[in-house]
């Protein structure tokens, strides 16, 4: 991965790693990872002079999302897109069109027999 290059994306990751707080609070805590290793500045002051994504309840404070049904159930997708796109963050979004044994995803809910 280091010879072919395929792994730049994840030394700007490693340095902005951050543990979860909540363990529903896992895609609060990727996007917070993201937007930092993106140099996305989130237009508040975190601590001191630092501006800077350190929490996740600091997400959730500047979007439509209620803390507490977070705690309970996460975010799905689109929830996380939609997240992202408020702090910043240009998103396409993109699902797989079949599942890896060939059946197709369409009107099923995204279950597999």
């Amino acid at each position: 991965s280091l010879q072919s290059l395929h792994a730049n994306s994840y030394f700007p990751l490693s340095e902005q790693f951050i543990n979860q707080s909540d363990p529903a609070y896992c895609g609060i805590t990727t996007l917070c990872m993201i937007c930092n290793a993106m140099c996305i500045d989130p237009n508040i002051r975190w601590k001191g002079g630092w501006r800077w994504f350190g929490d996740e309840d600091f997400m959730l404070d500047l979007c439509c999302l209620e803390k507490e049904r977070v705690k309970r159930v996460g975010v799905c997708m689109e929830e996380f897109v939609m997240l992202g796109r408020c702090h910043g963050v240009r998103i396409d979004m993109k699902r797989p069109d079949t599942f890896c044994n060939g059946s197709s995803s369409g009107g099923d809910n995204g279950t597999r027999e």
